[in-house]
């Protein structure tokens, strides 16, 4: 319970919270003719746009982190960092758009809105995209370093085993803390996955499978990915 009210009680976790619940709508609402799932429809889309209305500042937030790291520049890797810094490019400008796109619904600027909006899914769906690539390639880096060690812990069990304990202590460790990440990663591509499979269904008709999601399948993968995020980023008791 105490986990549950920190979660709530914390900007970033009760923003995961309401999507949930706008999902969880959008699949009971589906398609369907009924009563009860207009009222789910209207539900998700009011939900919707509180999301929309909580995130007009955090462009601010999100510029500080994208600074103190130099948008990626920073990353070591040099086979990660283009990805890094097109993630992080395409994650600034979603919010600018965004706000176009609501300011223009609320008829406070001129203009359709719909050009914007569009505009901020294929950011979405770019970002995503780069986010998934940047986690299979530290797959395969988790992947070398885990071999890697292994083969010490191998090589150090030839030798001995009375001056080597704290040697294989440490590389016990090192592979439960790989382990970790290796499952934090395979998570990551799971839920990324799953908000692509979104965007791209609400992209324009004609590329891939765009306008071929019924919403209650759109409800589904967004239930996933963001249970996968509530997981992920829930506080340890």
């Amino acid at each position: 319970m105490s986990s549950l009210v920190k979660v709530l009680e914390s900007y970033r976790g009760k923003d995961r919270t309401i999507r949930l619940f706008t999902y969880a709508f959008m699949y009971l609402g589906g398609k369907g003719n009924t009563p009860l799932q207009a009222k789910f429809r209207k539900l998700s889309a009011e939900l919707g746009a509180c999301r929309v209305v909580l995130r007009l500042f955090d462009d601010y937030s999100m510029l500080a982190l994208n600074l103190a790291n130099s948008f990626g520049l920073k990353e070591p890797n040099w086979l990660l960092r283009p990805f890094e810094v097109v993630a992080n490019i395409l994650y600034q400008l979603y919010y600018p758009v965004e706000h176009i796109a609501w300011l223009r619904d609320k008829g406070v600027l001129p203009g359709n809105s719909g050009v914007f909006w569009l505009l901020g899914t294929i950011i979405w769906a770019g970002s995503l995209t780069a986010e998934i690539i940047k986690c299979l390639i530290n797959l395969h880096i988790n992947s070398l370093k885990t071999q890697k060690l292994k083969k010490q812990r191998y090589l150090e069990k030839t030798e001995d085993r009375e001056n080597n304990s704290q040697q294989e202590k440490l590389i016990e460790e090192n592979l439960e803390k790989l382990r970790l990440q290796r499952r934090d990663l395979i998570l990551n591509v799971i839920q990324s996955a799953a908000d692509l499979t979104n965007a791209i269904s609400w992209l324009p008709k004609g590329f891939l499978w765009s306008q071929k999601l019924h919403p209650s399948a759109n409800g589904l993968f967004g239930m996933l990915a963001t249970l996968i995020m509530l997981h992920r980023n829930w506080p340890s008791s």
